[in-house]
């Protein structure tokens, strides 16, 4: 949901660049194109004039309409004014444009400039879809238009939008979007329509977004069934995995800083939920059940009042270096729409929500710019503008059909080589796609992403006298509630494998290996002293993936751990990961006694405890 800086003294501060995943940003046009078949300029003509089968204007008498720009708002359903700024291309007689909905982050505004590249360097790949969707979208009709309608919008309690901010409230934000379509449909002259299965004509919708504007596409998509086709990108699937079951401290403290760095108004609960965690380890469990609701994980589980599976396909781009939510999010957001619609698509990318303690450079942007995929240097943006052609206007818009656009393989990795080259823009060297076979409609219902895998028992298989709690020299660092203890220098050494310990689970195979999936642990914690055990002082552990290079170097798998609780044998799924591991490298297992990503979050007393029986699942894929 946010994006963040420091200043030279090392105070942590909040500013602009909070909100960096609604706005604009300074940097560079996007890199230049290779493989010209595939990417073709977009201001040609179509290779044959084709007809939108349904695609029509409801009016075919309006006028044609001129490119311009305006701002607008409307009233949603409880009286709250909904600004947005509506781009309008030129639309000949007899065509007629979809609509694109765009949605900022947390703590962001809308895109009042689609014109420009200022956003191209921190690779916000809905805005760029965005602005391919109103240069060159294709128009329906005969008359070979290009460019679509876009929206973009305050959300609720940002911006020039009224309210407070309900983090996504089906009953609240969903009609918000609701309001919007509603609108469009009013006053947009030559929007396209199709008519739905009731035979009643529908304005065809997409929608674009990352972070909290991803959220805006799932919760809308449940509520209002004019939604067609959505590219969530670096979004939730359930808030209670996210934030709040097992408090994320680091995220939670950079929600709670932008309403007092005065960039958003969010209800009193959201401020409340942070003190819970913070203060008792965990939130109320009515809170939980609010996080619940506003998450696509509940009209999954066909367990929603206020929404249903929209059955409409999805393109997730999730990445995996997101310390907010990471790639298990998109794996269960597209498995859920995959069951629903078999044109639903994943791409796992790298960046996204950082860990700002370690403010490496994956910091610096939200997905790849581009991606190395068969020889050509392919812009993200552009295949998820090519998915959103093909499901919104002509599913024939594809490589085959015309080189505008490209087919997007159902399942599509980039996959963490560990290198430490930097590109021009500060990201790692571009990464190579993986690709999984078409996955067919799975009739047997089981995960389309490997869960657990390969056997691998930890050597050695136990980690003794481990210490469960805040290590004293953090202690004094720590202010329960206080984002500030985020700016603390002394947190950033807690964050590495050597601030645990390794096991390993994988030695050097001689060959590269793929890894797609969600790896399992299974352990048993136990007291180093049994009358520990009759306390209530449960303990909280952190496990990570560490890859460790040939010279010896150590790296903390997509900056990702996760938090376990209590004694006893479980066994647990650990962020999903999207890596190469070279024939060189070990993947080991680090556990640790305490983590800053949840530095609110931790054994309240610190406790020696013994882990055993360390085995894992790995998901190699070859």
């Amino acid at each position: 949901m946010t994006s963040l800086s420091w200043r030279a003294a090392g105070a942590f501060t909040l500013s602009a660049a909070l909100a960096a995943c609604g706005n604009n940003e300074p940097g560079a046009a996007l890199a230049p194109k290779t493989a010209a078949t595939l990417l073709a300029d977009t201001t040609q003509t179509l290779v044959s004039t084709i007809d939108q089968a349904g695609l029509l204007p409801l009016n075919d008498t309006a006028p044609a309409q001129t490119a311009r720009r305006f701002d607008a708002s409307t009233v949603s359903a409880d009286g709250a004014v909904i600004a947005f700024t509506v781009y309008v291309p030129d639309i000949p007689v007899g065509s007629s444009a979809p609509l694109l909905l765009e949605g900022h982050g947390w703590g962001g505004k809308r895109t009042r400039d689609l014109d420009t590249t200022s956003y191209d360097a921190a690779a916000n790949t809905p805005l760029q879809t965005a602005k391919l969707a109103l240069t060159s979208g294709a128009q329906g009709g005969k008359a070979g238009g290009r460019g679509w309608y876009v929206i973009s919008f305050d959300q609720r309690g940002f911006g020039d939008s009224g309210g407070f901010a309900n983090v996504m409230d089906p009953e609240i934000e969903g009609r918000d979007v609701k309001a919007i379509i509603d609108w469009a449909e009013a006053n947009l002259p030559r929007l396209a329509h199709r008519k739905n299965r009731d035979g009643v004509p529908d304005p065809v919708v997409g929608g674009v977004g990352l972070s909290y504007g991803g959220g805006f596409q799932t919760i809308g998509a449940g509520v209002d069934k004019r939604i067609d086709a959505i590219v969530p990108t670096s979004t939730w699937y359930d808030l209670r995995y996210s934030l709040y079951n097992t408090p994320k401290s680091e995220y939670l403290a950079l929600l709670v800083g932008v309403g007092a760095a005065g960039l958003g108004r969010a209800e009193p609960f959201t401020y409340q939920a942070f003190v819970d965690a913070s203060t008792f380890n965990r939130v109320s469990p009515n809170f939980s059940q609010t996080m619940y609701r506003h998450s696509a994980v509940s009209y999954c589980e066909n367990d929603s009042a206020s929404m249903q599976q929209p059955g409409i396909p999805g393109f997730f781009i999730q990445s995996s270096n997101d310390i907010l939510f990471n790639l298990n999010e998109g794996f269960d957001a597209f498995q859920c729409y995959r069951k629903a619609n078999p044109n639903s698509k994943f791409m796992a990318v790298r960046f996204g929500h950082p860990d700002v303690l370690v403010s490496s450079t994956s910091g610096t942007k939200f997905t790849e710019e581009n991606v190395s995929c068969g020889g050509a240097s392919i812009p993200v943006a552009r295949l998820a503008f090519s998915f959103l052609s093909q499901n919104l206007v002509d599913a024939r818009l594809n490589a085959s059909y015309s080189a505008d656009y490209l087919t997007v393989p159902d399942l599509r990795a980039v996959l963490e080589d560990g290198s430490a080259t930097n590109g021009a823009k500060g990201e790692t060297a571009e990464g190579g796609c993986h690709e999984v076979a078409k996955l067919g409609t799975n009739p047997s219902g089981a995960p389309l992403i490997r869960r657990g895998g390969a056997s691998a028992t930890a050597t050695p298989s136990s980690v003794q006298n481990m210490v469960a709690g805040v290590p004293a020299l953090l202690a004094p660092a720590i202010i329960p509630n206080d984002p500030a203890t985020l700016a603390s220098p002394l947190m950033k050494s807690f964050t590495g494998p050597e601030a645990g310990t390794v096991v390993r689970l994988a030695q050097p195979s001689g060959s590269d290996r793929k890894l797609l999936g969600t790896p399992t642990v299974t352990l048993t914690v136990a007291p180093t002293d049994p009358l520990q055990a009759a306390i209530d002082n449960p303990p909280i552990l952190f496990l990570g993936l560490v890859r460790k290079t040939a010279d010896g170097r150590q790296q903390l798998v997509h900056d990702q751990v996760q938090p376990i609780l209590g004694f006893g044998t479980q066994t647990v799924t650990l962020p999903g990961v999207s890596m190469l591991l070279h024939g060189s490298d070990e993947l080991g297992l680090v556990v640790f006694g305490y983590h800053p990503q949840y530095f609110n979050y931790y054994t309240r007393i610190p406790l020696s405890v013994n882990v055993n029986g360390i085995s894992a699942g790995l998901p190699f894929v070859d």
